[in-house]
């Protein structure tokens, strides 16, 4: 697909990422008033997408959170794909953020509990993301507020293998809540270490998550308080039953270990 110049009155900067799915995302302003936003443009040009699109944006309007990024408007580009327009957040996803080392504690924490009460919000909503990893989780540069980003619109069959469900990579679900709570507590898991939960080639990932939980965090760092590992594994039980019920139940967990630190 060619980069546009511009779509609507949106004039576009720079490619950001294209997905496996069809979906391009640009980094564009509208100059009229400068505000920097981010596009995204989906392959799919049928009628129904367009429904999809549009309901699941009304959906999503409805879902107003201090970590979540509002979609502002849903557009037709001149050669007939859909263009989702949302706020733009200068920031550094979780990868980035981790670097190789892990974060602090407290960053870990904070970040994590941020994230699960957006995911809280949305479930409640009945929306779920489908594709949670580092990736989505953006720190933003100007103030320390925390958003989860990239929701599957159009969703992977297995979402990111290295933090998605067992049950999402052997299909035996689609999206679905506990699927998006147990990628939260590998992206924890990846916070806490600084490593990937499970790394190799492509076939290699797929093949050791389908198979079980990664090693417990403290084997890769004796450091980490016992309460935090106890959360992060709840979070990525093998068996959805052993997983938190909701997003809220991992925050409450987060925020009462913070607590009893004070």
């Amino acid at each position: 697909m060619t980069i546009p110049t511009k779509i609507g009155k949106y004039t576009i900067d720079s490619q950001l990422a294209s997905s496996a799915v069809g979906m391009h995302r640009y980094s564009a302003v509208d100059r009229s008033v400068m505000h920097e936003v981010e596009l995204w443009v989906f392959s799919d040009r049928s009628a129904t997408f367009r429904e999809e699109l549009l309901n699941w944006a009304r959906r999503f309007a409805t879902t107003a959170h201090l970590h979540l990024i509002p979609v502002i408007d849903v557009i037709p580009t001149e050669d007939g794909h859909y263009c989702m327009v949302t706020h733009s957040v200068p920031g550094a996803n979780l990868f980035e953020t981790c670097g190789g080392s892990g974060l602090p504690i407290d960053e870990c924490v904070r970040i994590v509990a941020a994230t699960a009460s957006a995911l809280d919000h949305v479930h409640a909503k009945g929306i779920t993301h489908g594709s949670i990893c580092p990736f989505c989780i953006l720190s933003e540069h100007e103030r320390p507020n925390v958003y989860l980003t990239d929701f599957s619109i159009v969703p992977l069959d297995r979402g990111v293998p290295a933090y998605a469900s067992p049950q999402r990579l052997k299909l035996e679900t689609g999206p679905d809540t506990t699927s998006d709570i147990y990628s939260l507590g590998m992206c924890f898991h990846h916070a806490l270490t600084g490593k990937q939960p499970f790394e190799g080639s492509s076939l290699e990932v797929l093949e050791q998550a389908a198979s079980g939980s990664p090693v417990s965090p403290r084997r890769q760092n004796p450091s980490i308080p016992l309460e935090l590992e106890r959360i992060c594994l709840k979070a990525i039980a093998i068996n959805p039953q052993g997983r938190y019920a909701t997003a809220g139940e991992m925050v409450a967990d987060l925020r009462k270990w913070k607590s009893s630190k004070a």
